[in-house]
């Protein structure tokens, strides 16, 4: 059975757990989007960091991005740094079970980002295919960034309302970081995704998206409330794990870009 879609927005986190940037249209392959978790913060023995040590970083916005250079905010003072054009400083890097090489970035955005947390801590940049994976739910070997484990993470409004509404609270999109949101389709239609044509180029189902403390910061806070965990807890548990959106993977290497209100076509169970 297939269904369709609408993309309702697009969002990169081009430094994992820091701020995102909202896109009209955007560069996929099958390592994701462009820019997406290509830079991650560390301890000084490569270790990733995240909100769930270090919420304030939920609080550092990300104005732009480009190949050159990168606009941040913090406290309502924008700073814009250069990438470093030097190869010289690999480093081994930790993210879950998964070791890879990150080119550490500028003393001076390291320096900004270690007067925030308070902390020493390294900027790195994923190295070209440091990172390659496959398992059970993506048997098909795909260079990943610094992402959870999967390319693309995508969530549906709907889904979304009705949390909102079962919890008596606004919950927001970007509580769960996504990369797509979809519109147009029943709430909770998303789990029963087993492929996905986004323009032109073939996606599979991997697996639903395991939920943490983290979806409880709301955009630019740093306080961990209960929702939307609570209400998702009385519904949407399996396993004693929360589940809520999909990741997805492509096994076509091919480059295409997506845009704002393109139409996706959904093959469901």
């Amino acid at each position: 059975m297939e269904i369709i879609a609408t993309i309702d927005a697009l969002y990169i986190y081009p430094i994992k757990s820091v701020g995102h940037v909202a896109l009209d249209s955007v560069e996929i392959s099958n390592t994701g989007f462009k820019y997406d978790r290509e830079w991650m913060l560390t301890d000084r023995e490569g270790n990733f960091l995240t909100q769930r040590e270090f919420p304030i970083m939920n609080q550092i916005l990300v104005n732009s991005i480009d190949d050159v250079q990168i606009s941040l905010q913090y406290n309502n003072k924008s700073s814009s740094f250069c990438w470093n054009n030097d190869n010289s400083q690999i480093i081994d890097t930790k993210i879950w079970n998964s070791q890879c090489k990150g080119k550490i970035e500028t003393r001076e955005l390291n320096q900004y980002f270690s007067d925030i947390l308070k902390s020493n801590v390294f900027l790195v940049r994923m190295q070209k295919d440091s990172r390659i994976k496959s398992n059970e739910f993506m048997p098909q070997k795909t260079s990943l960034q610094y992402v959870d484990g999967y390319p693309i993470h995508i969530i549906n409004k709907s889904s979304v309302d009705d949390i909102s509404t079962r919890s008596g609270e606004s919950i927001q999109n970007l509580q769960f970081r996504p990369n797509i949101v979809l519109s147009g389709i029943p709430a909770f239609i998303e789990d029963r995704f087993t492929r996905l044509n986004i323009n032109g180029s073939e996606w599979s189902f991997a697996k639903k998206c395991v939920r943490c403390i983290m979806t409880t910061l709301k955009p630019n806070e740093f306080i961990f409330n209960k929702e939307p965990l609570k209400t998702l807890a009385s519904y949407r548990k399996h396993k004693n794990q929360i589940e809520f959106g999909v990741y997805m993977y492509s096994t076509e290497n091919t480059e295409t870009r997506l845009q704002k209100s393109n139409v996706l076509h959904a093959q469901i169970s």
